[in-house]
């Protein structure tokens, strides 16, 4: 059995904070691991009904491409693909 200061050295926390799990195990059992946001979408998720209006084919490259000739009279054409291409 680990002493909450070696605990705390392997997992790379406080002692501190290996007590409050500690604690927490004891009240929740396992349950006490598993993050708290488990099962609940992320705030910056992106809602559905949002995700509906975007065009399926709708890409960077796709909605770029018409304009390409535009920029390249400004920007050489290696800027651009680095711009268009990237991820």
């Amino acid at each position: 059995m680990l002493i909450p200061s070696r605990a705390a050295l392997v997992l790379g926390c406080t002692r501190r904070t290996i007590n409050r799990l500690i604690i927490r195990y004891h009240q929740e059992g396992k349950a006490a691991f598993r993050h708290g946001n488990k099962g609940r979408k992320p705030a910056h998720t992106i809602p559905d009904s949002a995700k509906e209006s975007i065009p399926f084919n709708c890409t960077k490259t796709t909605i770029l491409m018409p304009i390409l000739p535009i920029f390249s009279r400004f920007w050489n054409s290696r800027n651009i693909s680095v711009f268009l291409f990237q991820p």
